[in-house]
């Protein structure tokens, strides 16, 4: 069914974890949320997922690459609730991203979700795994 790797996938998110691996990889496919109730069934067993694995023991890389870019105000709103539930816990996140506009959209939203003390966002997945690397962050 999965590699032992992959924790969940569905047709919105995959994620996944090498073994003994210290980074948690959640892919965001190009497939559009329809609506709120289609983002609540597709985002909830993935967080369960998340917070199944322990998220105080990892951190995040959260690759936005494939995403449709949506910067409409009614989408941010009722999506919110899942951005942060998304990285609620974990002690750093990095956002890989794949163009200048997606990097701007994704700091104005972790500014106004209240995160960006503890995440960053990147064009290269080298760099992004760097930073959770050398965060300096204890992992408990």
């Amino acid at each position: 069914m999965f590699s032992d790797s992959t924790l969940f996938e569905n047709d919105y998110f995959k994620v996944t974890i090498p073994p003994g691996e210290s980074i948690v990889t959640v892919v965001r496919s190009s497939k559009s949320f329809e609506s709120a109730a289609a983002a609540r069934a597709a985002c909830n067993p993935m967080l369960t997922s998340l917070d199944n694995l322990g998220r105080r023991h990892h951190y995040l890389l959260l690759d936005s690459r494939q995403a449709v870019s949506k910067n409409d105000p009614e989408y941010e709103n009722w999506f919110r609730s899942f951005r942060r539930d998304l990285v609620v816990d974990f002690p750093r996140v990095a956002y890989l991203v794949q163009t200048v506009a997606g990097q701007m959209q994704a700091k104005r939203l972790l500014q106004a979700d209240g995160v960006f003390s503890r995440a960053d966002v990147f064009a290269s997945p080298v760099f992004a795994t760097a930073y959770l690397r050398n965060s300096g962050a204890t992992l408990r």
